[in-house]
């Protein structure tokens, strides 16, 4: 659906795309692939840290604590994303990959929870639970995919910059030079506040195996 409302600001016609696309793989990402696989022996869940402005982007101490609690139910960490994002402790680095192998770490993961950053773009392709951490007002950025699970930051103040650079918002007024932004970074989000959410849609998330 995502790329179909793409499509349609182009005035293209869509007659019907599926939600799960199927990527041909090189030799070598074939290959990749069965490495990577070796390096995940257990259930996993995936994160990716990083984002194109800061106001999208969580604290590394948020993560660290998202990485803890899934450890200390014997679940790894996977991180994903570009190669200079910041290393989060405990969780397996399997960053700067090609789109086919990223996509086999999401469909082959428990779930993942991500920022608005390409590797959403990615995952949604999947048909594992998606948890996105976003601003408390964003109710006008939407997927459609059923996989998409919204997590608002519904107790963070205002952003205090004085001049947001996030100019793909659709919140912003006029030409977004002024700081019209009523959606509040997500920083302040607490990870308790996932709890909740990633029992429900994390499936065999308490399975007796798992402990």
């Amino acid at each position: 659906k995502w790329l179909e409302q793409m499509l349609a600001t182009c005035h293209l016609p869509v007659t019907s795309i599926t939600q799960t696309l199927e990527f041909v793989p090189s030799l070598h990402e074939s290959w990749v692939w069965s490495h990577v696989q070796k390096q995940l022996g257990r259930p996993y869940v995936v994160i990716s840290t990083a984002a194109g402005w800061v106001e999208k982007e969580w604290t590394l101490e948020s993560w660290s604590q998202c990485v803890e609690y899934f450890n200390s139910k014997n679940i790894d960490v996977v991180q994903v994303g570009g190669p200079k994002d910041p290393l989060i402790e405990k969780a397996i680095p399997l960053l700067d990959q090609t789109t086919y192998v990223n996509i086999q770490i999401f469909k082959n993961s428990m779930g993942s929870i991500l920022l608005d950053s390409f590797p959403l773009h990615l995952a949604i392709n999947t048909k594992v639970p998606i948890l996105l951490l976003c601003c408390k007002t964003c109710e006008l950025t939407t997927w459609s995919t059923k996989n998409v699970f919204f997590v608002r930051n519904q107790w963070a103040k205002v952003t205090p910059y004085n001049f947001c650079k996030s100019f793909g918002c659709r919140l912003k007024s006029g030409e977004g030079l002024d700081n019209f932004c009523r959606s509040p970074i997500i920083k302040t989000l607490d990870f308790n506040n996932l709890i909740p959410l990633i029992e429900d849609k994390f499936e065999g998330l308490n399975d007796s195996k798992h402990n």
